[in-house]
């Protein structure tokens, strides 16, 4: 008889626990099912034992709350029919405002601990993706899965921030994420504002070449903010550009060159930058001064 505590080994694969194997074989699989979960009339059937007890914000929606009133009312009423039992727990749930693939890509993560993009089949971009799955996890606070969506959207934007991907990955992520907080920054907003501080410099000087970056970016003063409130040096020379040559104050002359910082007057609509003499004003303002 074979044990069946063995530790599977397949050729080119890291030996994998049999528990594991099994858990991701039912992914996709009816058999043994006890959940429908649906997304645009598309349904899948799951194990809330799996799914369940990995988070407790997709319990309670697939639960319900009154789930165990209920079971505890059928049973003092009715005995221990298992039928009528059945019958008042729910056994279905919704996903609204989302779309099946992110949904899909969700429980693939609770199963094989990790999910993959097909552009053959999937309606929406890559970059889109991989945005979506981060805030469905942000929602349900499933921080692992939003890490591993984040660092697969970083992999791409790093590629690709000078393309339009990147111009709507900010649009994208802005809009759905609603308006600036100070304080706040979630991981995929991270990504997007991360991306744009390491070519900040390309992206405002090369207007021809980045106007659509220029256009979203008026659209979302807030994406400046996040960019500034956390960057304390707008302009550094670690780039390969000088700094500002602030001709206001002597403190600021007398060592050549200086950074500019996020002024105390900015508005979500009204982005000023001040040098360390505390001469505050727009970039436009400051760009005589700035040299390469």
């Amino acid at each position: 008889m074979a044990d069946t505590n063995s530790i599977r080994v397949t050729e080119g694969n890291a030996a994998e626990p049999p528990l594991l194997t099994g858990v991701k074989s039912l992914f996709g699989n009816a058999r043994y099912a006890d959940f429908t979960v649906t997304c645009e009339g598309r349904k899948r059937k799951i194990h809330k034992a799996i799914v369940c007890t990995q988070n407790e914000w997709l319990a309670k929606d697939f639960e319900g709350e009154d789930d165990v009133g209920i079971s505890i009312l059928v049973r003092k009423v009715f005995g221990a029919d298992i039928d009528l039992l059945q019958d008042a727990i729910k056994t279905s749930f919704n996903f609204e405002d989302c779309r099946p693939d992110v949904v899909n890509a969700m429980l693939s993560y609770m199963y094989n601990g990790d999910y993959s993009y097909d552009e053959e089949t999937m309606r929406e971009a890559e970059v889109e993706h991989h945005i979506q799955v981060a805030i469905l996890a942000h929602h349900y606070s499933i921080e692992p899965l939003e890490a591993m969506a984040c660092q697969k959207l970083q992999t791409i934007l790093d590629c690709k921030w000078n393309d339009l991907e990147f111009v709507n990955a900010i649009e994208s992520v802005y809009d759905k994420e609603g308006t600036y907080y100070p304080g706040e920054l979630s991981p995929v907003k991270a990504v997007v504002v991360g991306v744009a501080r390491k070519h900040i410099l390309d992206l405002i000087w090369k207007y021809e070449a980045t106007a659509d970056f220029h256009c979203v970016a008026e659209r979302n003063p807030g994406f400046l903010l996040d960019i500034l409130a956390r960057q304390t040096v707008l302009v550094s020379s670690d780039s390969g550009y000088e700094r500002v040559r602030c001709p206001y104050h002597s403190s600021c002359s007398g060592r050549g060159t200086v950074p500019l910082l996020l002024g105390r007057s900015s508005e979500s609509d009204r982005i000023r930058l001040r040098c360390p003499g505390g001469k505050e004003q727009s970039l436009d303002d400051w760009l005589p001064y700035i040299v390469r």
